[in-house]
């Protein structure tokens, strides 16, 4: 913040500086203060886009991998259940064979 208010000022002054009619060093100072303040704020604003574009490849990563583990888990939760099925099933055929060689005895 503090870069975008010397900038403003630096507009402010090199406004006033050339309403009051400032020498040709004065001026190219004035100039190179101004250029000096624009590539500082470019640099800011460059260090601010690859800290973002960092953090949204951290962010994308880190929605990747809670997709496959939220994909595992549903994946186990659905097999489990499955294969409680068919220990039920399986457990259910038994009974109903035992049970009809029960009653033909």
């Amino acid at each position: 913040m503090t870069q975008v208010q010397d900038l403003l000022q630096w507009f402010e002054q090199t406004i006033a500086d050339l309403r009051s009619g400032p020498g040709t060093e004065k001026r190219i100072l004035t100039i190179k203060r101004g250029e000096a303040l624009h590539h500082a704020l470019r640099l800011s604003f460059a260090a601010l886009s690859s800290e973002h574009r960092n953090v949204t490849q951290e962010l994308v990563l880190q929605t990747e991998y809670a997709r496959k583990i939220s994909l595992l888990i549903t994946t186990l939760g659905m097999l489990t259940s499955l294969a409680l099925f068919a220990a039920v099933m399986l457990r259910s055929i038994i009974w109903s064979a035992n049970v009809k060689k029960s009653t033909k005895n």
